[in-house]
């Protein structure tokens, strides 16, 4: 039965890489790999796009002619 990859964390993952025999499991070394680096690059884009500060009254919208993303600034009265 195969270890399901997807339940793991990052550091979870990058401990199995380190320990699993790469000679006896070379499939699962392969399936660990590519895991671990999606995980890597979705955790490292989710912390880029943290990065940009909002105020509490934007608002975000597509414009139905161009598909853009836009936001605007609401001011509460």
């Amino acid at each position: 039965m195969e270890p399901d990859y997807s339940k793991y964390s990052i550091t979870k993952l990058d401990s199995t890489l380190r320990t699993i025999d790469k000679d006896a499991f070379p499939e699962r070394t392969e399936t660990l790999q590519t895991v671990l680096a999606t995980r890597q690059s979705d955790a490292g884009n989710a912390a880029a796009a943290n990065t940009q500060t909002y105020h509490a009254n934007e608002q975000f919208f597509r414009c139905p002619a161009c598909e853009k993303k836009n936001r605007c600034f609401f001011e509460s009265g």
